[in-house]
């Protein structure tokens, strides 16, 4: 099962813990980045690994221009959406909103977004501290 975090994140930057359970759900809908800063770096193919667990497959997540995204690890795949709900320097909060598997309703959960450079990326979900560092995928 997918879960935004470390495997979510993992899968987000992992599988995506929102099976986890969320703060809030809502129905999934597109939205294009709000500006011409660091959510446009954000879209592309990011990969990584759960740290200290090198023999779990890597989490990709893929984020699209026009504000849907997937979040993949293994043969576990969850497409969702993402928007920018923040942005300050290199760092931005990301709200993405997942429909986990099994489940009818959308999840939604808030991601602190930090570039390191343009193909390093840390995802950390924002209710706890559990990042993950994704590489841009070439």
């Amino acid at each position: 099962m997918i879960r935004l975090t470390r495997s979510a994140v993992a899968l987000a930057g992992a599988a995506v813990l929102v099976a986890g359970g969320c703060e809030q759900k809502t129905e999934t809908t597109a939205a294009a980045p709000q500006s011409a800063g660091y959510g446009t770096k954000l879209v592309g193919v990011w990969e990584g690994k759960e740290p200290g667990n090198d023999k779990q497959d890597p989490v990709t997540v893929e984020f699209a221009a026009g504000g849907t995204c997937k979040f993949s690890k293994g043969k576990d795949e969850m497409p969702g959406t993402w928007k920018i709900a923040r942005e300050g320097g290199h760092k931005m909060q990301v709200d993405i909103t997942l429909t986990p598997p099994g489940k009818k309703d959308a999840e939604t959960k808030a991601f602190m977004a930090d570039f390191r450079d343009e193909d390093t990326l840390i995802l950390s979900p924002m209710e706890k501290e559990d990042p993950i560092e994704l590489k841009r995928k070439k």
